[in-house]
């Protein structure tokens, strides 16, 4: 019996499949950052949990077309799709919990980095580093200099 829960295209290239893997990987990272912010918010109710898991359950729903978009040969969008809308969460959530603005940005331009060049062709890796670069730094602004 060699079934399995779903198959990949067979003409899938590799960088396809490595988005694939990708999107499935934030799948599971926003899985359990929900499931903690659930937790947190039975324990104490407050504005910035419910707009924290509103904006990962939104992330949540981005990440999910991506890997359709993967699936159906789109894979390019479907990175975009889950890199950007991260971006813009790391963001909204540098506004909502104080003194991790730099962990932050510095996150966002390391997986970028690490993640764009397997799953994007070449002309394409440069403008979204340079988005999580633009997106991170002023991630570390709006930590540093808006009232929290």
């Amino acid at each position: 019996m060699n079934r399995r829960f779903f198959h990949l295209p067979e003409n899938m290239t590799q960088m396809a499949r490595n988005a694939f893997r990708t999107t499935l990987a934030f799948i599971v990272a926003d899985l359990i950052v929900l499931g903690f912010l659930f937790y947190q918010a039975l324990q104490m109710s407050s504005w910035q949990l419910s707009l924290s898991i509103g904006s990962s359950a939104l992330l949540l729903a981005f990440i999910i077309a991506s890997l359709w978009l993967v699936l159906h040969g789109r894979s390019e969008l479907g990175i975009w799709l889950t890199i950007v809308p991260w971006l813009f969460v790391l963001l909204s959530s540098s506004w909502v919990i104080a003194g991790l603005g730099f962990v932050m940005m510095l996150t966002a331009i390391t997986i970028t980095t690490l993640v764009a060049p397997q799953t994007l062709p070449s002309r394409q890796v440069a403008p979204l580093v340079l988005t999580a670069i633009v997106l991170g730094v002023l991630t570390f602004l709006v930590d540093s200099f808006l009232p929290t």
